[in-house]
């Protein structure tokens, strides 16, 4: 009775799982969508960071969030790339299901034509049969698709935590010494890495010797509660599929695909760091062409700069016109303001703060407060027309496609036809005393 019992059990799981595979096609090719649109995403979660939340421009103070951005990029294309694998080994076996019922005998060795006999004897031997090949399409498309979820599950668990902590530092950044808060930060980072050592060690530590019933069953609890805390969501369906991977398989095949993974990760990261780091620095990491453009402003045409050359999803840069070529009477300039500027300004201007005025209303201590704080950007940001230094520019607050800043208007009615170009200067970091370009466009005039 339990035989027949466990076989009805197993005609039934392996029923559902013939019947799952186009069920199973339409959800790898919906997630493959959703996972395609996270690059774009996250770029954006890096300029917004970068715009509008980032103290600095220092390497050391950018470095750990282009290191997760990095991270979190390779994730998505790996993700992707599974599950495009995935898609292609599943049509491939729906093709050779497909096959298989038109040609139901399969392949008939002893029928292949114009082929000798020792062909077909090791073709008979390699090949095998075409319903074997279906098996092995079927089990290795298994196979992909729940382990692109469970990397899935598992990249989304780490994500949540680096959310939730970067939460936490952003909220505490404004209320804490920033010494304090790089020593929580690093300790937080460094408690979670000696941990994920420890259980390591103690594991291999269990191995080679024998402990005690009681310490192995605590420091069992310890190690799946480390789980659930690492990845809240989803800890146990990881656990029901990683667990049955690691029984199911080698070690050496099961370890030896982790470290391969691992390897590829981290020096894919490597690569898109390097290419962001020198796309902040104003460079190309250029491997195409030998006498390509560095990146410097004065020789570079950048379609970003115009509102009518630049794309929808592209972030307004520092300086933007409406077009490369100007034609009307008045030319509309918009500078970006980023926070991490505001070091730099305090060190121009100072605080900024008007005296309380009993006579006066709320909305006039605002206009005050603007004004002031106008003249300081003004000073801030010099406006240079080929070699014409404005010494009065009539810069409003703005805000253009989220990004804030400050907009003029020129009068480029009496210039001359050609090249023009319009370049931004800041008080250099180095010294107070000189300048250094912020940005440059160049247009064009009729």
């Amino acid at each position: 009775m339990e035989d027949n019992t466990k076989i009805q059990k197993s005609n039934w799981l392996e029923e559902l799982s013939a019947k799952s595979w186009s069920l199973e096609m339409t959800i790898s090719g919906a997630v493959t969508y959703v996972v395609s649109l996270l690059p774009r995403q996250i770029d954006k979660g890096l300029d917004y960071y970068l715009e509008h939340l980032a103290p600095s421009q220092s390497k050391i103070a950018l470095m750990f969030p282009i290191l997760s951005y990095s991270f979190f990029m390779v994730v998505a294309w790996l993700l992707i790339g599974f599950f495009i694998g995935h898609l292609c080994v599943r049509a491939l076996w729906v093709g050779t299901v497909g096959l298989h019922a038109a040609f139901p005998a399969g392949i008939r060795y002893e029928n292949i034509p114009n082929v000798s006999e020792h062909f077909k004897d090791l073709a008979r031997e390699r090949y095998g049969t075409l319903e074997g090949f279906i098996k092995r399409l079927d089990n290795l498309s298994n196979k992909m698709f729940a382990l692109a979820f469970a990397l899935a599950m598992v990249f989304t668990g780490i994500g949540i935590i680096y959310l939730v902590a970067f939460s936490i530092i952003i909220s505490l950044r404004n209320t804490l010494q920033p010494e304090t808060l790089t020593l929580l930060s690093r300790g937080f980072y460094f408690t979670t890495f000696v941990v994920a050592v420890l259980i390591i060690g103690f594991n291999y530590y269990a191995k080679k010797r024998q402990v005690s019933d009681q310490v192995g069953r605590r420091f069992a609890k310890f190690q799946m509660a480390f789980g659930y805390f690492a990845n809240p969501l989803f800890a146990r369906s990881v656990n029901y599929l990683s667990l049955t991977f690691l029984s199911n398989v080698s070690r050496r095949t099961y370890y030896g695909g982790m470290v391969f993974i691992m390897i590829f990760m981290m020096f894919s990261t490597i690569l898109v760091t390097l290419r962001k780091v020198y796309q902040l620095s104003g460079r190309t990491l250029n491997l195409e062409r030998a006498y390509f453009s560095q990146g410097s402003f004065e020789y570079k045409f950048s379609s970003d700069a115009y509102d009518s050359l630049r794309p929808e999803e592209n972030a307004v840069p520092f300086i933007s016109i409406p077009s490369d070529f100007v034609q009307e009477t008045y030319l509309p300039v918009f500078v970006k303001y980023p926070r991490y500027l505001d070091d730099r300004i305090e060190k121009l201007c100072g605080e900024i703060n008007t005296t309380p005025d009993e006579h006066g209303s709320k909305s006039s201590q605002r206009e005050k407060l603007d004004s002031m704080r106008i003249d300081c950007l003004s000073r801030f940001f010099q406006l240079k027309l080929n070699d014409s230094l404005y010494t009065s520019t009539n810069w409003m607050f703005a805000e253009k496609e989220n990004s804030k800043g400050l907009i003029t208007y020129l009068d480029v009615n009496n210039l001359s036809s050609g090249k023009h170009t319009l370049t931004i200067l800041v008080p250099s970091k180095s010294r107070s005393d000189t300048t250094e370009v912020y940005a440059m466009l160049h247009f064009w005039h009729p």
